[in-house]
């Protein structure tokens, strides 16, 4: 080999020496944390952990409401001379309703009711009793209150109707009943029952 042929062989030498001398060197931990990922194959520089509103799904803002009672009336007896919602018996057509002696010595049947939402203040209250078409008593009330029963309804007992013939227990009789308030609320009902106690009793 020629002097200067070898003397171009050491030049290049030098040359590829010097370009590998002047990159920089990879730093270690980055190249722990590269082999790291790779091992687990999570890789991707996106990070897609992070909820969106879209994908978050609470309970809803507000609340349902509970649907408002409807209006109510019932025709009813109670026990003579008690004024608690627990005395009070609802009446239904072909339900038994008893004749009884009343405080003065007069035959009467007691009748009451409760009510929710229909009347505001006073009430004026009308009953009848009938036993085959013929009228055996009636009573007409005005500017009557009524009492709350602390279970949302209110209560009105001991209206006490009297029956002209107390030997028509045993009979079938028709109870017509009307209340009214001082804002024109206004509920009528005609009840079938059957009459027992009386002379009979």
């Amino acid at each position: 080999m020629t002097m200067h042929t070898r003397a171009l062989v050491i030049l290049c030498v030098l040359l590829m020496g010097c370009d590998s001398s002047d990159l920089p060197e990879p730093n270690p931990s980055d190249i722990s944390d590269a082999s790291a990922c790779m091992e687990a194959g999570d890789c991707d520089p996106i990070d897609d952990t992070s909820p969106t509103s879209d994908a978050q799904g609470g309970p809803e803002d507000t609340e349902r409401q509970s649907p408002e009672p409807e209006p109510l009336f019932e025709l009813g007896t109670n026990v003579t001379g008690a004024n608690t919602p627990d005395s009070f018996s609802p009446l239904l057509d072909g339900d038994e309703l008893n004749i009884e002696l009343g405080f003065q010595g007069l035959w009467m049947v007691v009748l009451a009711f409760r009510t929710r939402d229909i009347f505001k203040g006073k009430v004026t209250i009308i009953a009848r009793i009938r036993v085959d078409d013929e009228l055996q008593g009636e009573i007409g009330l005005a500017k009557q209150t009524l009492i709350a029963g602390g279970n949302g309804l209110d209560y009105y007992y001991n209206l006490f109707l009297v029956v002209m013939e107390p030997s028509v227990a045993g009979s079938q009789a028709e109870i017509e009943f009307s209340a009214q308030d001082q804002h024109d609320a206004r509920i009528e009902q005609n009840l079938q029952v059957q009459l027992t106690g009386g002379t009979s009793g």
